[in-house]
């Protein structure tokens, strides 16, 4: 029978991960305008139906977002480690929609239905990945 002696092993250790810090962008409408992406948004709410009107502005197509949510919930939790105990979850999103394109060269106005009494948000984003450039919220 043969022994076999221990011999030591080379561990490589992986390359350190570079971490990237993004900082929370914090622009001001002021920032938007000199990038020319500040576009005035106006929601008006009557009855089931909402209004959205945006003058004409900034570069490229904005893609028109409808977000519906609850501004407060609680839940009775019966299982898993939290069982027992009520937790209270803020702006609870209940739909989002995505109300179509718009070129920006024209005015904005549509009106879309928004039954209920939930709050609604609207946000105009850079194309269909990019920055949120206008969010209007109504009650």
């Amino acid at each position: 029978m043969r022994v076999l002696e221990p011999r030591p092993i080379a561990v490589r250790s992986p390359a350190p991960r570079q971490v990237h810090h993004h900082p929370v962008n914090r622009r001001s409408d002021q920032d938007h305008q000199e990038r020319g992406d500040a576009v005035a948004l106006r929601l008006t709410r009557s009855g089931s139906t909402l209004r959205i009107d945006a003058a004409p502005g900034g570069t490229g197509p904005r893609t028109v977002q409808m977000v519906r949510y609850t501004p407060e919930r609680t839940a009775k939790i019966t299982r898993g480690e939290n069982a027992g105990h009520t937790l209270r979850y803020a702006n609870v999103t209940e739909d989002w929609q995505v109300l179509g394109t718009w070129p920006g060269t024209a005015p904005l106005s549509m009106e879309v239905a928004a039954p209920g009494d939930k709050p609604v948000v609207v946000l105009l984003q850079r194309g269909t990945d990019g920055p949120i450039v206008a969010a209007k919220q109504v009650k």
